[in-house]
């Protein structure tokens, strides 16, 4: 990498020096032609600061290229319109490139970092999210913490830059106008121009491309996050890897396997000690349970509807039961119903892997459904006033894992 970077710090100051000297003669008089190099300059910008993070998603490129567009078009327009003015003409490429280019380079570090903090964060630290949702939060407010994290990573370069510059360090380009021989006052009132439009341009950035991820991986009905919308982003292969896996290809061969059956869900009817059990019999992970343990003599006051819900492992693309039906070859259950008035107590068992806790999880609205819906007291949970920030509050998910959170006791309870 080293050796690489090298390279291409040579070659590309190298072809900088010969493409800039037309643009600067022709941008005069076409301004077009300048308005066309910052563009190719915003691209490449938003192609390397997608390239070195963890994870990615489906349109990650777009975002972050209209978000670096945006921000650089506000600030240039300030500067080039309202303080610097430059002349002959206000798109005088001998100003605009170089600040442009400026803008761009020291905001590329803390688009980076924010970008991959975020969707780390987002992996690593979905049971805290998803805890939070759980209490009633609504995205925003679960995914609050990771949101100032990342945030804090990618103004971090900036903000430190800022704080030595002047008794550090002497920016490079109040150090080309020293030597250029103009007042060192008057240079360093451009160098502070200069940071500040850098500053804006970096937290603007920052803060639309985290509006672009959220937007994009968290589901707008359920309002919790599609983490199965983030690919882990595989890693180079070295020459070495590449030949060893093709000499074990050519060695080994390729060992194919037949897929295993579908399985078939069956639903069962039993009497089991005068308790009614519903039976949905899993093939081969085994059976779900329901039964009712305690019912409520009197008129239940509030009755939970479950309606035939179905959820197979592969659900991203599922958007109806057809394609549940005609697609999907790995169901984790089909067809599930029960209902629960208020005071009735409600046992659902199983064996390990039979889909207990997604049933649940289903149910209060943390993962989404191939087919069916949920409802208390006929309204289903997409309808419910407040949204599902609200039916989360009332019903509620305990999940049977330890969730590690930041913080202490109190700063939970503050949290929720």
């Amino acid at each position: 990498s080293i050796l690489i970077g090298l390279f291409r710090t040579l070659l590309q100051l190298s072809l900088l020096s010969f493409i800039l000297q037309p643009i600067f003669i022709l941008g005069d008089q076409h301004w077009y032609i300048v308005v066309a190099y910052i563009f190719l300059m915003v691209t490449i910008t938003a192609h390397e600061s997608t390239q070195r993070v963890s994870y990615h998603f489906p349109g990650m490129f777009g975002g972050i290229l209209l978000s670096l567009l945006i921000n650089v078009t506000a600030v240039s327009l300030f500067a080039f319109g309202i303080v610097v003015k430059p002349v002959p003409v206000p798109w005088e490429p001998q100003y605009v490139i170089p600040i442009a280019g400026m803008l761009l380079g020291n905001s590329i570090n803390g688009v980076s970092l924010s970008l991959n903090s975020l969707l780390t964060s987002l992996i690593e630290d979905k049971s805290e999210i998803e805890l939070m949702l759980s209490f009633g939060a609504t995205s925003n407010e679960a995914s609050a913490r990771i949101i100032r994290k990342a945030v804090r990573t990618g103004a971090t370069p900036i903000l430190n830059s800022m704080a030595i510059i002047g008794l550090v360090s002497i920016p490079g380009m109040m150090t080309g106008q020293i030597l250029a021989g103009s007042a060192v006052s008057e240079a360093a009132h451009y160098q502070m121009m200069i940071v500040y439009m850098i500053a804006v341009c970096t937290f603007g950035t920052i803060l639309m491309e985290t509006f672009v991820v959220l937007k994009a991986v968290f589901d707008l009905k359920l309002e919790i996050p599609r983490t199965d919308r983030l690919v882990k982003r595989e890693k180079k292969r070295s020459m070495s890897s590449t030949i060893e896996s093709l000499l074990g290809l050519c060695c080994k061969g390729k060992n194919l396997q037949e897929q295993p059956p579908s399985n078939i869900s069956e639903r069962e009817l039993l009497n089991d000690h005068d308790l009614e059990i519903e039976r949905y019999v899993q093939k081969p992970r085994g059976t779900i349970e329901i039964r009712s343990l305690f019912s409520n003599p009197g008129k239940p006051t509030r009755i939970l509807n479950v309606s035939e819900i179905s959820k197979s492992f592969h659900d991203s693309d599922m958007r109806s039961e057809e394609k549940f039906q005609r697609n999907n070859s790995n169901p984790l259950f089909q067809d599930i119903s029960f209902t629960a008035g208020s005071g009735e107590i409600i046992l659902i068992s199983g064996p390990s892997g039979v889909g207990k806790s997604q049933l649940f999880r289903a149910i209060a609205g943390l993962t989404p459904l191939n087919s069916g819906f949920v409802s208390l007291d006929e309204k289903h949970f997409h309808a419910t006033e407040g949204g599902m920030a609200n039916w989360r509050r009332r019903v509620r998910y305990v999940t049977q894992n330890k969730v590690a959170i930041p913080g202490t006791p109190r700063d939970f309870m503050v949290r929720i």
